[in-house]
């Protein structure tokens, strides 16, 4: 049983960078609302849009790099709403677990985390950053070049 595989790596660097960008998110809210005295709502929307968007650069260019499928712009939409739909998760979780399951809420926010990153490595990988295949790629290079060679 091979123990490194690319899912692994994959998953691994995808929690590196999502660790980044806690920590990012974290530092922006601090200078904004601490700082700079920003409300804080306000403060946290723009450091979690700072934060997805490091995060989606990163995973872009990092773990998964390569040809992907569609435009930059195409998948930092889609991983906007994929991150978006993990929040969602993250706080439907924090809120079932402290209030009906009575589980601290330090902890259930860490439950709704996991679960909500299981959500969001799944998606990203099988539809924000899906690769292009083999045959897509050969297939659009022979469209490219048909059109660009000139006709004699």
């Amino acid at each position: 049983m091979k123990l490194w595989t690319e899912n692994n790596r994959s998953l691994l660097l995808f929690c590196i960078v999502g660790g980044s960008g806690t920590v990012l998110n974290l530092l922006i809210f601090y200078l904004l609302h601490a700082r700079l005295g920003m409300q804080e709502i306000v403060a946290s929307l723009i450091a979690a849009v700072i934060a997805m968007t490091s995060n989606f650069l990163l995973n872009d260019s990092v773990t998964w790099r390569g040809d992907k499928r569609g435009t930059t712009a195409s998948r930092y939409l889609r991983f906007v709403a994929v991150s978006s739909v993990g929040i969602g998760i993250n706080l439907i979780v924090l809120y079932l677990l402290d209030r009906f399951a009575g589980i601290n809420a330090t902890l259930a926010n860490a439950i709704g985390i996991a679960i909500a990153t299981i959500w969001n490595y799944a998606l990203n990988k099988f539809w924000t950053f899906r690769k292009v295949h083999s045959k897509a790629r050969v297939t659009a290079e022979k469209v490219r070049t048909s059109m660009t060679e000139p006709k004699l």
